[in-house]
């Protein structure tokens, strides 16, 4: 073994062996452990990385198994484990301090312990199995579809990770096996998606875009049941103890909405699949159709600009709605420009529907422009239509005086 200095270039001899197998590093860098295999030669041995010199020996039968050696996190014990016998060492003297025949679900596989080594487990075949020091079985579960490739706990012990040929990475409890969530990774950036057992879900929003469900053979996108099942922090939360009551996941079919524009035979004209319409009078008049199969449309939503279109500004005739279909009517003022509308609806399960977008193009002409109003011996500037309004809303929760809090609306 040989250390490198990533400055200079420079490499230095610090020990050698026959060959290595199993090879564990202790977190603190500062001790290897190994099986050193050569012709008749198995041994466990254990180096102090900085001084090369052997701390730990012990010669081993040549016709053993053996398939896991680690060290504790306060670096007084060793564990070997032969054919599902484990066999703990003391570090210091070398002295076998107990031995117990494992009852893991299988053989052969990866293995993984805790720190303090009270917790070892084995994945074989996509099962996970579980013992204690004394090598009672604690767990097994499925826990994935493919060979796992690699075992993880948190430095607190109460989490582990298995990483899986499968492309996944899954969280377990470690002390009682529940699966706590998926972690879905995408090999062609840093986007992610985590799911949680029930189907709630936290990731980046390129990540949520590219993953979906299946449900009665239905393909359902994350964001379509974003209301429902999003949760964010997700992992922190799951990781921190808190747990979650299961969601139905029985998704009906996604509702569909359809919206039409009162005068969409005239001027109308398609660009990236999106119908534009052109305006001259500045209202426009909206019908929103919805429809939800083996369901109720429970709300129609409408965005003009990016801004849901609030109770102040639509004509809603339609208020309560218990069958399939719904409808509701707007009577919108247009801004002069390419005004974007885009429509959903949400059924009982709140499940969004596939959006419906339309732009009307509102062409106001050479209008005069309106003078402000001015009561005061001061120069008022003339309203420019064309402005932008920039605004930057800062929200405080917590003041560092506490009698400057805000409560009044949480009574």
């Amino acid at each position: 073994m040989r250390r490198l200095n990533l400055k200079t270039g420079l490499s230095e001899s610090m020990f050698s062996f026959l060959g290595s197998d199993i090879p564990f590093l202790h977190p603190d860098k500062d001790l290897l452990a190994a099986l050193e295999v050569g012709y008749k030669v198995r041994r466990a041995k254990v180096w102090n990385v900085n001084t090369g010199k052997v701390v730990f020996e012990k010669n081993l039968a040549e016709d053993g198994y053996y398939s896991h050696i680690t060290l504790s996190q306060d670096k007084k014990k060793l564990l070997l484990i032969d054919a599902n016998t484990l066999y703990t060492y003391d570090l210091a003297n070398g002295a076998l301090l107990t031995t117990a025949k494992a009852k893991f679900n299988g053989t052969t596989g990866i293995y993984g312990s805790n720190p303090d080594q009270s917790l070892i487990l084995l994945a074989d075949a996509g099962m996970l199995s579980a013992v204690n020091a004394k090598g009672e079985l604690l767990y097994k579960v499925k826990a994935h579809n493919a060979e796992v490739r690699r075992i993880l706990f948190s430095p607190d012990s109460k989490t582990v990770y298995t990483i899986g040929l499968d492309q996944n990475i899954k969280v377990w409890e470690a002390s009682s096996g529940l699966l706590l969530g998926t972690l879905y990774l995408f090999n062609d950036g840093n986007d992610f998606v985590f799911l949680d057992a029930y189907g709630r879900f936290d990731g980046t929003p390129n990540g949520i875009k590219r993953m979906y469900y299946y449900s009665n053979r239905i393909k359902i996108q994350l964001d379509v049941v974003y209301e429902v099942f999003y949760t964010p922090n997700l992992y922190q939360r799951l990781v921190t103890g808190e747990r979650f009551a299961p969601i139905n996941m029985n998704i009906n079919p996604l509702p569909v909405v359809k919206m039409v524009y009162e005068q969409k035979t005239r001027n109308l004209t398609v660009e990236d699949e999106k119908p534009i319409y052109s305006n001259t009078s500045g209202i426009a008049a909206l019908t929103i159709n919805a429809t939800a199969a083996n369901d109720k449309v429970d709300e129609i939503r409408l965005f003009h600009n990016g801004k849901a279109v609030n109770l102040a500004t639509r004509g809603l005739f339609v208020t309560d709605n218990t069958t399939g279909a719904d409808s509701k009517q707007y009577t919108i003022n247009l801004l002069p420009g390419v005004n974007t509308f885009r429509a959903i609806a949400l059924n009982s399960q709140r499940t969004e529907s596939l959006p419906d977008e339309i732009m009307v193009n509102y062409q106001a002409g050479n209008e005069v422009a309106v003078k402000p109003s001015n009561t005061v011996a001061t120069k008022v500037a003339t309203i420019e239509k064309s402005a932008t309004l920039h605004l930057i809303v800062v929200g405080i929760n917590t003041y560092q005086n506490p009698k400057l809090s805000i409560n009044y609306a949480l009574a």
